[in-house]
């Protein structure tokens, strides 16, 4: 099972979220006003992703406290958990419709991308699977704080 079958939002539709209302807006996780509802199936996709980083960050760096050389990770366990963390963080302020919610996916990207590239040097699944999830979820992050700027 995926980790984002386990997203609160995963079994809900959108017009739950938009209280009957279907009113896109375009690309990312943008609500339709200053109101946190999520309102575009790109918009949950968005959402989860966060989530999915999120989990596999928290459990690369499990895995990594794990390994017999976990000495050796030290910069990869605190990248991953403050990848954790500011991906988490990230998603409420999105959902929230956050005046900061376009810093917040800035910042959110640069915290990927330096995570994705720590873990990259090393060969164990679960640091590869890392890397991967951040840089996806870094470029859909730069995506949505230029789409934040531009709305502002």
């Amino acid at each position: 099972m995926g980790a984002t079958a386990n997203h609160p939002m995963a079994d809900r539709s959108v017009r739950e979220y938009t209280r009957g209302e279907s009113r896109p807006t375009g690309a990312g996780c943008r609500p339709f006003n200053d109101q946190a509802i999520i309102t575009t199936m790109s918009g949950e996709k968005c959402l989860m992703l966060y989530q999915e980083c999120a989990d596999l960050c928290g459990y690369c760096a499990s895995a990594c406290l794990r390994e017999e050389r976990s000495g050796e990770l030290i910069r990869c366990i605190a990248l991953s958990r403050a990848c954790a963390d500011v991906c988490t963080l990230t998603a409420g302020e999105v959902l929230r419709g956050s005046a900061f919610a376009g810093e917040w996916c800035a910042f959110c990207a640069t915290v990927c991308d330096s995570c994705a590239e720590e873990c990259s040097r090393y060969e164990m699944r679960h640091c590869q699977k890392c890397a991967a999830i951040c840089r996806e979820c870094a470029a859909s992050c730069r995506l949505e704080a230029d789409a934040l700027a531009l709305a502002s």
